[in-house]
């Protein structure tokens, strides 16, 4: 029988873990790891969790690079929705209750979730980095009228 799974309060100890926990792996890896983010619900502020520091190492495997890149999506987005957190929070709860000596369920449980929040995060991503691109647009449309003004004016001689 597995361990029971219990969802804690937040708890601001969880971050000081992650760093000691951070330094003592980055000198495991000696230097071979693109980065190291803190992820999984301990790494959300106000989100309750299994008392257990989630942490991806970034590698070069592109299989790899995408499952870090859509936890690194999951975990701000949760971080910036705040209802989304809220509502994960409660599911975990719901489904700690319900697969309380089967971790792999309450795992398996929680994923379409998370599948949800990392295709909402996607999305706001293509639409922040199209934003990016309109704004870049607007400006340069802006500097060629005023660039067409400034030699209009040179023109009349002003």
């Amino acid at each position: 029988m597995d361990k029971s799974v219990v969802i804690e309060d937040y708890n601001e100890d969880w971050e000081v873990i992650y760093k000691q926990e951070e330094r003592v792996i980055k000198e495991l890896l000696d230097g071979k790891a693109i980065a190291m983010e803190h992820i999984g619900s301990t790494s959300i502020k106000g989100l309750g969790a299994k008392p257990i520091i989630d942490f991806m190492v970034g590698v070069e495997d592109l299989i790899e690079v995408e499952e870090w890149n859509s936890n690194i999506l999951f975990r701000n987005y949760l971080r910036t929705h705040r209802d989304m957190l809220e509502n994960y929070c409660q599911l975990k709860k719901e489904l700690a209750e319900k697969y309380r000596y089967d971790r792999a369920a309450y795992t398996n449980a929680k994923h379409p979730f998370i599948v949800v929040v990392i295709a909402k995060a996607k999305d706001e991503q293509r639409i922040r980095t199209h934003l990016k691109y309109v704004i870049i647009l607007l400006q340069d449309i802006r500097t060629k009228r005023y660039n067409k003004i400034i030699k209009m004016v040179k023109m009349q001689g002003y």
